[in-house]
């Protein structure tokens, strides 16, 4: 990991994963990984499009609030 040293900001700091892509954050949905693996897993997943449902929900969301303020 130290190839990344001068690369990216804070490459070595842990950060939360969401061990499955299906479900929210939670206390027992998460773990905690080096910031590296992090992104690494993400840009995968959101490759394959596992990550979609986020965006499908966020614009649902937002549709909806702005139907409602009308």
């Amino acid at each position: 990991m130290m190839v990344y040293d001068k690369k990216i900001d804070d490459y070595n700091f842990g950060t939360l994963l969401r061990a499955s892509p299906k479900t929210e954050y939670g206390e027992k949905e998460t773990i905690f990984v080096p910031r590296m693996q992090f992104y690494a897993v993400e840009i995968a997943r959101n490759r394959a499009g596992l990550n979609d449902w986020v965006y499908e929900e966020a614009e649902k969301e937002r549709k909806k609030a702005k139907g409602s303020s009308a």
